[in-house]
């Protein structure tokens, strides 16, 4: 599909959901910036599966910007 136009069935077109993720991406960006030189504690995720508080406010970021833009479009994280 062509920049600009809408898949079908769809409010969003893809200019606009890619602005969503750049936005999305440059404020996960920003805090990996931030947060380089002290990535916080290691939090157990599971069996050898772990993530630092940068990872974990990251991904809120990334998920409340996504979700700020586009409510409707649910999100899964890892």
């Amino acid at each position: 599909m062509a920049v600009g136009r809408r898949a079908a069935g769809s409010r969003w077109s893809a200019s606009r959901l890619l602005l969503a993720a750049e936005h999305a991406v440059d404020e996960g960006a920003r805090i990996l910036r931030r947060g380089r030189s002290h990535i916080g504690a290691l939090i157990a995720k599971g069996d050898r599966d772990f993530a630092t508080d940068v990872d974990v406010h990251i991904e809120s970021a990334v998920r409340d910007s996504l979700a700020a833009a586009t409510p409707e479009i649910p999100f899964l994280g890892e």
